[in-house]
This record gives structure tokens, C-alpha cells and sequence, in this order.
């Protein structure tokens, strides 16, 4: 995934704000690396201890979570989360590879990954 500025709006428009207030209750899930991986490439979703969140290009050696889309549907699926559009007009045909690698990732992934549209 070569659009990390995309991924970045997500992390600082999406998932910082409902991260970062219960930070300290979510100390323990923190922090997480999610790989976002498309045919263009790798990027990574990095929310820190404190709930600040950004997007870096490559992907983290130790991801909690691994996601595998194609561009338009991954870049579909971010920008429909953005603006709280229509979930049913992102292609999921095939549908993403979403694998949690850590248990922290999982339960991430159950309260974070519908929010994204995963």
C-alpha cells in the first residue's frame, strides 16, 4: 500500500480519537502494528502507548495485525470509513486476508477492524 497518506488520515482522524481517551484503560493492547499489504507494496498503522497513531511506509517486522487487499479495495475500504459513506459500494471480491498474529491483535481487531471496514 504506496498511500500512506491515506493511511495516516485514518490513524489521526479514525482511530486516534477513539484511542487516545481510553489510552490509559487500553494500556495493555498498546502499542499495535498493523501491515496493511497490496500489490503496490506495504505500509504499517502504528498506534503508540498513548494512543497517538500514524502511518509509515513498509511493513513492521513484528505486526499484531496483517491485512492483504488489493488497492482499490483497501483504498475503497479507508476512504468509505473516512467519510462514514456507504460500506456496501467497497468491492470485497475477494475478500482481504486479515490475520491477527498476537492476542492483543485479535482483540484489537474485533473492536477496530469493522470501524475500517475490514
Amino acid at each position: 500500500m504506496a498511500n500512506t497518506d491515506l493511511l495516516n488520515r485514518v490513524a489521526t482522524q479514525l482511530v486516534e480519537p477513539q484511542i487516545k481517551p481510553f489510552a490509559f484503560l487500553a494500556g495493555s493492547y498498546l502499542p499495535q502494528h498493523w501491515v496493511f499489504t497490496t500489490e503496490s507494496g506495504s505500509s504499517t498503522l502504528i498506534i503508540e502507548k498513548d494512543g497517538t497513531s500514524g502511518g509509515v511506509l513498509n511493513a513492521s517486522p513484528t505486526p499484531d495485525v496483517t491485512v492483504e487487499w488489493t488497492d482499490t479495495q483497501l483504498n475503497a475500504a479507508l476512504t468509505v470509513a473516512l467519510t462514514n459513506g456507504d460500506r456496501t459500494s467497497v468491492p470485497h471480491d475477494p475478500p482481504p486476508r486479515v490475520k491477527a498474529h498476537t492476542k492483543k491483535g485479535q482483540t484489537a481487531l474485533s473492536l477496530l477492524g469493522d470501524r475500517i471496514g475490514l
